[in-house]
């Protein structure tokens, strides 16, 4: 009976020093941003699917395959914030009005997409190909699509369209 007086005791201390210490420890603020070195949720193919749907109807072909991903990697809103200044589509006119592009933050963690078409490739030939013939271009008015994405709610931040002006 003794003993089980002492741990009951015990127990019963050990759990006000735990409760005691919460006290003293600082509660976690909800406002606080998520840490720069965190992972994002999306994976490195949903990335490349958000640019695409976004590009999409900008495209002559609206064909993917005409497509390829240059680059996919993390950045500061600081470290391109200039590159995503003005219109987003400059001289482009196929497909609909791209939206506008919403504010950069420059302490934010960004997900930096470039996507350029396919080179031009020789189509089959039978025969003699004529000189005069123009090459096969995939997507003759494009010429690069870059891409801004916040991770943590997958929506498309700033884009710009470098389009070729005749």
């Amino acid at each position: 009976m003794k003993h089980r007086l002492q741990r009951c005791a015990m127990i019963i201390m050990m759990i006000l020093m735990v409760i005691s210490c919460s006290i003293f420890l600082p509660a976690e603020d909800a406002s606080q941003e998520i840490d720069p070195e965190e992972k994002s949720a999306l994976n490195q193919l949903q990335v490349i699917d958000i640019a695409w749907e976004a590009l999409e109807p900008n495209t002559s072909s609206h064909t993917r395959s005409n497509w390829q991903v240059e680059k996919v990697e993390s950045v500061t809103g600081e470290s391109v914030d200039e590159q995503f200044e003005g219109d987003p589509a400059p001289g482009c006119w196929s497909g609909p009005e791209p939206i506008e592009n919403k504010d950069i933050s420059p302490t934010k963690i960004y997900l930096y997409i470039l996507m350029v078409p396919t080179p031009a490739t020789p189509e089959p030939f039978y025969g003699t190909p004529s000189p005069t013939a123009p090459p096969l271009i995939p997507e003759p008015f494009l010429r690069e699509a870059h891409f801004l994405i916040d991770p943590r709610t997958s929506e498309v931040v700033a884009r710009k369209l470098i389009c070729v002006i005749y």
